[in-house]
């Protein structure tokens, strides 16, 4: 089998979704099949070797000896302004088309992530051309997310993207839900049933794995704290800032208690200074790391915060972050209500909070610092239940049978 991935995220970048096609297409190769990859020029979280594409329109390039075409995408910062973001999007769009011109020889399946969403147009196109399966896989439903997120809002926009989103899910051979909830939301718009496979993100669990924190603490004067930790985007979806309310309530335990947020977002800059309108003294921002650096940053927490705002769509998704904690043997607060929430119960590695109420979450983390006992058992029982589950090896390789189940020339 002969697979073509087509993301505008890739290796060097350390974004989700890149580290998602990046083991993808490890995988693939690892059993034996062709892959290729259609990608951007590195442009979203990283800036590693941007130089040698400079004034350039299609690279090639290779990742484990996996070839690698990289087209040219206008370069907008991961949080740039709407207008230069969607130029980005559409430019890879256009740019990866061409792109895939430069690929030689069969393909079978065409996989592309979303979001963004034009990938897929691109992903569509490409298969066509290539006379090859489209497989969509899906991390965020839009346009819903837009809406949630109230950067949609023109009724005839809304309906153009909900008339297109179920046009490419009936024309997908199959799709991915990283979640049962999605799974189901993609057959109720039209969806092969047996097309949808669940999906879920993985982590390497060998990679993420309980450590030692090597200095770190010491470093960021953590010494005898009881580190609640949140690493990942702040952006407006996140409501971080219920997490600073929360700590205005424990301003009697701002001794004994510290907050790290790690990362980067639209909403960084506001929750850095309501801190200091605040002088709360129990607070520590790093920015973003390579991925290679998280599981080490992540062993400074004693326990793991997941915060989502109130909203319905959330409750059918499970933000990536929740496995690699699981995976780092951390108990996880989770602020996010649905298949999150379920996942941490069947797990027995974490506790639920009422959502946008600081008060609950002050709570449940004085409960936790008063109970170390409780937080080890709960670390340890979520590595076993990620590992049994989650894990990568597991997950990847559903996801190739998915795959070649897709494959319909293997059937001619």
């Amino acid at each position: 089998m002969n697979v073509l991935i087509v993301t505008s995220l890739f290796y060097p970048e350390i974004a989700a979704n890149a580290k998602r096609m990046a083991h993808l297409a490890e995988g693939l190769r690892r059993k034996g099949h062709g892959v290729s990859v259609i990608t951007a020029f590195p442009y979203y979280s990283t800036s590693k070797d941007i130089g040698k594409y400079k004034g350039k329109w299609i690279v090639k390039d290779q990742y484990q000896g996996i070839p690698v075409i990289r087209t040219y995408t206008y370069p907008s910062r991961r949080y740039g302004n709407l207008f230069t973001r969607l130029w980005s999007f559409l430019s890879f769009m256009l740019s990866s088309i061409f792109g895939a011109f430069k690929i030689k020889g069969k393909i079978d399946v065409v996989v592309t992530i979303s979001p963004p969403f034009f990938s897929f147009f691109s992903g569509y196109v490409i298969s066509r051309i290539k006379r090859a399966s489209l497989v969509l896989d899906i991390q965020d439903i839009y346009p819903e997310t837009l809406v949630a997120l109230g950067f949609l809002k023109n009724k005839i926009a809304i309906r153009l993207l909900e008339w297109l989103e179920r046009f490419f899910y009936r024309k997908a051979k199959g799709m991915t839900a990283i979640s049962e909830a999605f799974r189901q939301d993609f057959m109720n718009k039209g969806a092969e049933v047996q097309g949808v496979e669940v999906v879920p993100n993985w982590v390497d669990a060998d990679v993420f794995q309980p450590m030692d924190s090597g200095g770190l603490r010491k470093e960021y004067g953590l010494d005898g704290k009881f580190v609640v930790m949140f690493v990942g985007t702040m952006g407006f979806a996140q409501g971080l800032e219920n997490v600073i309310e929360a700590a205005r309530l424990l301003w009697d335990h701002q001794d004994g208690i510290e907050f790290v947020f790690l990362g980067e977002g639209v909403e960084k800059g506001r929750l850095e200074e309501l801190v200091w309108q605040y002088r709360l003294p129990n607070f520590i921002f790093i920015p973003s790391m390579p991925n290679s650096e998280i599981p080490r940053f992540l062993s400074l927490a004693d326990a793991c915060l997941v915060y989502l705002r109130k909203n319905e769509l959330y409750k059918i998704t499970i933000p990536c972050k929740t496995y690699e904690y699981m995976a780092m043997g951390k108990p996880v607060i989770m602020g996010v209500e649905g298949e999150a929430l379920e996942l941490i119960r069947k797990g027995d590695c974490g506790i639920g909070v009422e959502l946008e109420s600081p008060c609950d979450l002050a709570k449940a983390i004085l409960g936790m610092c008063k109970d170390r006992d409780l937080v080890r058992e709960l670390g340890k029982r979520g590595r076993e239940y990620l590992v049994a589950n989650f894990n990568r090896e597991k997950i990847v390789s559903r996801y190739i049978d998915l795959l070649k189940r897709c494959d319909t020339r293997s059937l001619r």
